[in-house]
C-alpha cells in the first residue's frame, strides 16, 4: 500500500504542530483526570486569564476552587515536572492571593479578603450556639402566674400538688415540687397568702392553670399578671414588669 507523499506530510506537520505546542498536546482539560494534588504537573501558557489557570489547576487537582470576583489579569507560566501544591502557592503568590479552607472548599482571593474571612469565620464561632451548626438552639420558656388568693385556696391547692408530686398524668419520668409559702404580710388588716410553686412538667402546669382558673370563677382570688420570657439553653435572661411613676425630688437648696 503506497501512502502519497502530500499525505504523508500533512501528518508530519500535524504530529510536530501537537508536540511543540502544548496548549495542544497536552491540553489540561483532556488529562485533568490522571492529576492528584501529589502529582508532578507541567504547565505552559503564555498571557492566560488567572481565573483561567486556577481553574485549570482545580481540575488538575480535582479540588474545588472558589475564586473571589476581585482576581483579575493574565500570567504566563512555563513550569516543568513541578509539584501540583508548589505550583498553586507559587502562582498565588505572584499574585498577592491567599488561600484558606472551608470544609472540602478552598476560597481565593487578596490578602485582604481572606482575612475579613477568617475574621467573620472566628466571630461566627464564638457565638453561644455555634454559627456553624445547622441545628437550632434549645430554647426554654420561663412563665409565671402571680395570684392573688385567699388561705383557703393555697391550702387546698397544697394538698392537691403536695410538696413533691410523682408519676403526673401517668408519667412516672415526670415530677412537680412546689414549695407554698403561706406567711406573706397582708395590708390593711388582711393576710393573703403567697404562693410560690415551681412544676417541672407539662401536665403538672396543665394541673396548676386549670386550678388558677377554679379559683378566678369561685371568687376565691384572680390572676394578677402572666409574665414569661423566652430564652437560650444555659442563657442568662432578665425581665422586668410593673409602671413607673414620675416623681419629683428637690434638693437641700430648694431647687
Amino acid at each position: 500500500m503506497k501512502i502519497p507523499l502530500k499525505t504523508l506530510a500533512n501528518f508530519l506537520l500535524l504530529l510536530m504542530a501537537v508536540y511543540l505546542n502544548p496548549a495542544l498536546g497536552s491540553h489540561p482539560e483532556a488529562n485533568s483526570s490522571v492529576y492528584r494534588k501529589d502529582s508532578r504537573i507541567s504547565l505552559q501558557f503564555s498571557q492566560i486569564e488567572l481565573t483561567e489557570l486556577l481553574q485549570v489547576l482545580a481540575k488538575m487537582g480535582d479540588t474545588n476552587f472558589l475564586l473571589s470576583e476581585s482576581i483579575q489579569g493574565k500570567i504566563s507560566v512555563d513550569l516543568k515536572d513541578t509539584p501540583w501544591q508548589t505550583a498553586l502557592h507559587s502562582i498565588l503568590a505572584s499574585r498577592g492571593l491567599r488561600l484558606v479552607r472551608n470544609g472540602d472548599i478552598y476560597w481565593i482571593g487578596p490578602h485582604a479578603e481572606i482575612q475579613s474571612f477568617q475574621k467573620y469565620r472566628r466571630e461566627d464561632a464564638a457565638l453561644p450556639f455555634g454559627g456553624d451548626h445547622i441545628n437550632s438552639p434549645r430554647q426554654i420558656l420561663i412563665e409565671a402566674r402571680i395570684v392573688e388568693a385567699d388561705q383557703r385556696f393555697a391550702r387546698e391547692l397544697g394538698v392537691k400538688l403536695g410538696y413533691q408530686a410523682n408519676g403526673i398524668g401517668g408519667h412516672p419520668d415526670q415530677n412537680a415540687n412546689a414549695n407554698l409559702d403561706l406567711g406573706g404580710a397582708g395590708l390593711a388588716g388582711f393576710n393573703p397568702a403567697t404562693l410560690a410553686a415551681t412544676l417541672v412538667s407539662k401536665n403538672a402546669a396543665r394541673l396548676l392553670q386549670i386550678e388558677l382558673s377554679a379559683l378566678e370563677s369561685d371568687g376565691q382570688g384572680k390572676i394578677l399578671s402572666n409574665p414569661r420570657i423566652m430564652t437560650g439553653d444555659q442563657v442568662k435572661a432578665t425581665i422586668e414588669q410593673g409602671t413607673e411613676l414620675p416623681y419629683q425630688v428637690s434638693s437641700q437648696s430648694g431647687s
